[in-house]
């Protein structure tokens, strides 16, 4: 099979309509075989619109969805790679032993450095930079004229929970929403999920919606309100998913419109929100003490042991108990945050929000001086 996907990939570069009989084969095999060759060619073919047979499609799922995750935890050299084998290493050794017997069967990795430097990909620099800027561009006169029903939706448009990354959005999202997404993540708003629902099923074009879920409780009082306006002018819904309080935005979508039509009937709606601080992911200690350490606990019975399995506990225990397990503590404000990307963003706000303050009293003061040597002259 390898060998057949490897002559396949070759034959792509000069006859492009051979990239149908790729179809049969599995995407992961297909960028393993390309990345193992190094053949990068095809991969970059398959991101443009084909007319094959005079419909034309753009081969933006499978492919790039495989691709995205390979190029996340790729390397540039050899050198790199055993650097992150090894720390990865040593990380799974310090998880191992703080399990319980019951979750090491879920959460256990017995690999040895060698097996997980097996599994890392090298690719070259170069390469890579210009993979991304493809895949991170989204030029619309690259896709937006093909319509939704014939753009491939992704394999996977939304996981459930929030999504932790610029690279995340991308991989993520499907076509006409990825531009969206992009904006309320530089917003700080939380997505969840995104979907063309019942517009395509089964081959079969259906009336339906495009939408973007949101986590409700992410938006700030301001961007609750425009998006309570929003939920009674009937381009908005807000529901429970699971625990989640979430609220999507909707446009009414037939598969006939282009992804441009629906990305820019999306931007218009999200361009109502404003830029906020990042306010998801974090607690205080007490309600961490509260809610969440007893469940942690019962995963990490061992590293829970040793900070807890004793006469008298302290505060200092529990922001350890949880900074090993992946939270970030941030001592000034004494908050807990899920992880340190979390409050990067939160930190990375408060920062530019100083910055543009100091910048307006500034730019008063200079009008102010001005003013007055004006007059003296």
């Amino acid at each position: 099979m390898e060998e057949e996907i490897r002559i396949l990939l070759k034959e792509v570069g000069n006859d492009i309509t051979k990239i149908t009989e790729l179809e049969k084969y599995d995407a992961q095999k297909i960028v393993d075989v390309a990345l193992k060759e190094k053949i990068y060619e095809p991969l970059l073919i398959i991101f443009k619109p084909i007319t094959i047979n005079g419909v034309t499609k753009i081969y933006f799922d499978a492919f790039s969805t495989d691709l995205l995750d390979k190029i996340k935890y790729t390397c540039d050299t050899k050198e790199q790679a055993e650097k992150e084998a090894q720390k990865e290493y040593e990380y799974h050794q310090k998880m191992n032993a703080t399990l319980s017997e019951e979750d090491k069967e879920w959460y256990y990795d017995n690999r040895t450095c060698e097996e997980i430097l097996s599994s890392k990909t090298i690719i070259p620099k170069e390469f890579k930079d210009t993979l991304k800027k493809m895949l991170f561009s989204i030029d619309m006169d690259l896709i937006g004229k093909i319509k939704i029903k014939d753009s491939h939706a992704r394999q996977i448009s939304g996981i459930g929970h929030p999504i932790y990354s610029i690279e995340d959005v991308i991989f993520y999202s499907e076509p006409a929403c990825i531009k969206s997404c992009i904006e309320l993540f530089n917003k700080n708003i939380v997505t969840t999920m995104n979907d063309t629902e019942g517009v395509i099923e089964d081959g079969i074009v259906e009336n339906g919606k495009c939408f973007i879920t949101c986590d409700y409780k992410s938006l700030s009082e301001e961007n609750k309100k425009v998006l309570d306006e929003l939920i009674k002018n009937g381009m908005a819904r807000r529901f429970m998913d699971g625990s989640i309080d979430s609220v999507s935005i909707n446009v009414s979508c037939n598969g006939e419109e282009t992804v441009k039509e629906i990305s820019d009937k999306l931007q218009a709606i999200v361009s109502k929100l404003k830029a906020q601080d990042f306010l998801y992911g974090k607690q205080t200690l007490e309600d961490f003490y509260e809610n969440d350490l007893v469940n942690l606990g019962n995963i990490y019975s061992k590293l829970y042991q040793k900070y807890f399995d004793k006469d008298e506990c302290t505060w200092d225990d529990v922001i350890m108990f949880a900074k090993d397990v992946g939270y970030y503590y941030d001592y000034k404000e004494d908050l807990l945050w899920e992880n340190k990307n979390y409050y990067d963003r939160h930190h990375r706000y408060i920062q530019n929000q100083k910055e543009s303050n100091e910048e307006q009293i500034y730019d008063a003061h200079y009008e102010n001086g001005v003013e007055s040597v004006s007059k003296k002259i």
